[in-house]
């Protein structure tokens, strides 16, 4: 038998063009390993022959990839699924999305070994500690809003403060509205100075002045008049296709919708970009009618496969192996659903006041009335 998964590494593009001219030559499933399942969902009969297309169809480097050997099965038949995310380390030294993950790369035969389950939890050496800065670039800047009208940097945040401050919660992805500071953090105008002088929060609000004011604090204690039109940059891209997408009436055009990454068809660009504000996971799917392949449950079968976790919170509480996850439950369950924050969802702690400790001279010191960290941060 010939070498099928290494014959096309190594040869000129001259001897490519030869050798992969015409391929019916591979078009047989007793060579080259036999059958496999490609990437678009089609049998092939063998790997050889899927080089070939690729080659032929200019796609070498990202066009069909083998799934697994042997034909094409649905999903459901040949591997078991779960959207959730409950992580399980493996004594392969990997972390995966859950023991249905686990079972399918066992069915697969991905791997050459047998791999077990170490112990119920992500692996320890690829946990991520929230405090240490330098960890930050996991989440990057994915604002989320806290219950206590604060927005932070990223879910990491949040994680970390919530060591001294177990009642902090996130309320959703993104900054917090005027409306959400009013309520919470900035009740009375001196305590929206105190915070615009003191805490730096890069939550951008367009007022209806069309000038941008850095975060609700800044608005509120030196523009208390003004109202907010637009959550983000004024004349941003998103600014200006919401403000499209509010003043036109658009019907489903073919030449105008595009599909999105959730499977959704939106009417155009601008509608599009405008969902985008609320769903940063989203990305541009295709211009044009959504296919079977866009299909947010055929993907996300796939991604809890992907050796790079990603899970995400959704607003049902439960946590889900990748937004795909997410937006499958959407379509098929709860057409209300969001994604709430990177990660895994925090679950909620009681709250525990500090303790009277004893001073060094027999004295009582109540430490209650401490400032509240997630305030000065």
């Amino acid at each position: 038998m010939l070498a099928g998964l290494t014959l096309a590494a190594g040869f000129c593009e001259q001897e490519l063009a030869y050798m992969f001219e015409d391929c019916t030559a591979f078009d047989n499933s007793r060579f080259f390993g036999g059958v496999v399942c490609g990437s678009d969902g089609g049998t092939y009969p063998n790997r050889m022959f899927v080089r070939c297309l690729n080659y032929q169809n200019g796609r070498t480097s990202n066009g069909i990839k083998v799934n697994y050997n042997g034909p094409c099965t649905p999903f459901g038949q040949l591997c078991p699924y779960s959207p959730f995310f409950k992580p399980i380390c493996a004594t392969d030294r990997k972390t995966y999305v859950n023991i249905e993950a686990l079972s399918c790369i066992a069915t697969l035969d991905i791997t050459t070994t047998t791999v077990g389950v170490l112990y119920d939890g992500e692996c320890e050496w690829d946990q991520v500690d929230p405090c240490v800065t330098s960890n930050w670039e996991v989440w990057a800047s994915n604002r989320v809003c806290g219950n206590n009208g604060l927005t932070y940097t990223n879910i990491a945040q949040v994680r970390c403060l919530r060591k001294i401050e177990p009642d902090l919660e996130v309320v959703h992805d993104g900054g917090c509205s005027l409306q959400e500071t009013l309520k919470t953090a900035a009740r009375t105008k001196s305590k929206a100075c105190w915070l615009a002088r003191n805490r730096y929060e890069w939550n951008p609000l367009c007022g209806t002045d069309n000038i941008t004011y850095p975060n609700p604090f800044i608005l509120l204690c030196y523009q208390p008049e003004v109202k907010v039109q637009f959550q983000g940059e004024c004349d941003s891209q998103t600014h200006r296709s919401c403000q499209k997408v509010n003043s036109e009436n658009i019907r489903i055009d073919p030449d105008t919708a595009v599909c999105g990454s959730d499977g959704f068809l939106y009417k155009s660009e601008d509608h599009f970009v405008c969902a985008k504000a609320e769903d940063r996971y989203l990305w541009l799917q295709r211009k044009g009618m959504c296919t079977f392949e866009d299909d947010p449950c055929k993907q996300s079968t796939w991604y809890q496969l992907d050796a790079e976790l990603n899970p995400v919170c959704a607003s049902d509480g439960n946590t889900y192996v990748s937004p795909a996850a997410v937006w499958c439950a959407k379509q098929n369950h709860d057409p209300c659903l969001k994604i709430l924050h990177d990660g895994p969802c925090i679950p909620k702690k009681e709250h525990i006041p500090y303790e009277t400790v004893d001073c060094n001279d027999s004295e009582s010191c109540n430490v209650d009335n401490v400032p509240s960290w997630s305030e000065i941060s």
